[in-house]
């Protein structure tokens, strides 16, 4: 489940669930405050551009910078927020994409905030 579908943005947009300030511990509440405090510290790490580039070579084998091909979204100008938050939910197997959960899943915080940083500015 994504979290915006059951969270509120807080601070720049960092989403932290409601349920879990009603005493809500479960596991899956508690997974998503872990993901929102990860994104919050990725974008708060100052990321380098030029090693997101050198990185996003391999995303552009399948991701068009111009051409939306259907399944496969553009990722170039896309919020680092947005892709921070994707990257983490396809890691975390939130998202369901056999091929994305793989790539996000060798991902380090510090490689997808350089990601995030590269692919935002474009």
């Amino acid at each position: 489940m994504l979290l915006r579908n059951k969270c509120i943005g807080v601070a720049v947009g960092i989403t932290v669930c409601l349920s879990c300030f009603a005493g809500d511990t479960s596991e899956e509440s508690l997974s998503e405050v872990r993901l929102a405090t990860r994104i919050d510290s990725i974008l708060k790490e100052k990321s380098d551009i030029f090693y997101g580039e050198f990185l996003a070579a391999q995303c552009a084998s399948c991701h068009s910078k111009n051409e939306n091909t259907g399944a496969i979204p553009i990722i170039h100008g896309q919020s680092k927020l947005d892709l921070t938050q994707a990257l983490l939910e396809y890691q975390n197997e939130l998202r369901t994409n056999a091929i994305m959960q793989s790539i996000a899943g060798a991902l380090s915080d510090e490689d997808i905030g350089a990601l995030a940083l590269y692919f935002s500015k474009q």
